[in-house]
């Protein structure tokens, strides 16, 4: 049994078929990340909205308007932060790519994504139950921010 001095987040041990869950909001239901994604969007803004207002940007800059044609000034870093996402996204297209088995990490981080969006209709993915009586990682946070992680039975 798993005591619940938590949040954990548990994986399943087979790389393929990782789901995460989480005792946040009860006994060990499927993780959306929803905190991690109001984190992204900030203070006072829902990630739909965050989602919305880069959109916004990209057609400024994109799209001429009644004012003419658009021109702006950024930091570089904000062009090294995408690149950083588009890195991100290959890796996980290639990773995707490489394996014929099905991929319920990927499965289940696309579902949350689309629900926080607002994207998503139906029932969803039957994603396994969390077997408490198996050996699963679990990853807690520390007081100082850093994370431990380990296998509990």
């Amino acid at each position: 049994m798993i005591d619940s001095d938590g949040p954990y987040w548990v994986h399943s041990p087979d790389p393929f078929h990782t789901v995460i869950h989480s005792d946040e909001k009860g006994p060990f239901e499927l993780h959306r990340w929803a905190k991690e994604l109001a984190q992204i969007a900030g203070p006072n803004k829902s990630i739909m909205r965050y989602v919305r207002e880069l959109a916004n940007n990209r057609n400024r800059v994109l799209y001429a308007n009644e004012k003419g044609v658009p021109s702006i000034i950024f930091p570089d870093e904000l062009i090294l932060e995408r690149l950083e996402r588009v890195k991100w996204i290959m890796v996980v297209v290639i990773g995707v790519l490489q394996t014929k088995t099905l991929q319920l990490l990927v499965i289940q981080a696309l579902e949350a994504l689309l629900i926080a969006v607002e994207r998503f209709e139906g029932e969803g993915f039957a994603f396994p139950q969390f077997d408490q009586s198996a050996a699963n990682l679990s990853i807690e946070q520390q007081p100082d921010g850093s994370f431990v992680s380990g296998f509990k039975a």
